[in-house]
């Protein structure tokens, strides 16, 4: 999460992001970077994802042309994640502020993907914004802690989408120089055993287990 921050937040940049969301989101994004975080309110009055406060928020940016949106689901601290029809409307209105001229990055945080409730959807909104409008660019952040339950090996994953293949090789070195010049290199036993476990024709099977 720090390394999309450092990618794409500037001093003053505006961050949009629900009203219940992770603390750590301040230190990340306004305290490290400089950016300013504006809230929306995560439910509206039928305790569904407040898209229409989403578009509010968006369209504030038109002067701007640019805003970086971070969505978090499963929800931290709810847990909730959108059904069907929310995340059409989330979709509907990042490709209105697209068109409308606003850059968008878009943070996905899927740090607890995989713990959804019935009737919400059971897929990243990552692969519904890939290739959505050239003014889009989703970010994929998640990771093994939660996901595989390795709260110890501290393994993540970044993932831009783009068609345009000098964008995402401009990404990639980018991405590369940070972790360089941050933690310089990242453990290699603690990836070798994420890997192998996601290689293991087990794995689904030995993650669904009762315990």
């Amino acid at each position: 999460m720090s390394i999309a921050a450092d990618l794409f937040v500037d001093e003053n940049d505006v961050i949009i992001l629900p009203d219940k969301h992770w603390g750590n989101y301040q230190t990340i994004f306004h305290i490290r970077r400089g950016g300013e975080l504006k809230t929306f309110p995560l439910f509206d009055e039928l305790n569904k994802f407040n898209v229409l406060a989403l578009r509010e928020r968006l369209m504030e940016q038109q002067d701007a042309g640019k805003a970086i949106v971070l969505l978090n689901f499963p929800n931290n601290p709810t847990g909730y994640t959108p059904g069907e029809e929310e995340v059409q409307g989330i979709v509907s209105v990042l490709k209105e502020a697209a068109e409308a001229g606003i850059s968008a990055a878009v943070i996905l945080d899927d740090a607890y993907f995989g713990l959804f409730y019935e009737n919400s959807v059971k897929e990243s909104l990552f692969g519904r914004l890939a290739g959505l409008h050239p003014n889009v660019l989703p970010i994929k952040v998640d990771g093994a802690t939660k996901e595989n339950f390795v709260w110890g090996l501290r393994v993540g994953f970044l993932t831009f989408a783009s068609e345009s293949p000098k964008i995402l090789d401009v990404l990639e070195q980018k991405t590369k120089g940070l972790i360089r010049g941050t933690i310089s290199s990242s453990s290699h036993l603690s990836q070798t055993i994420i890997l192998h476990s996601l290689q293991s024709n087990q794995f689904q099977v030995e993650k669904h287990e009762e315990p």
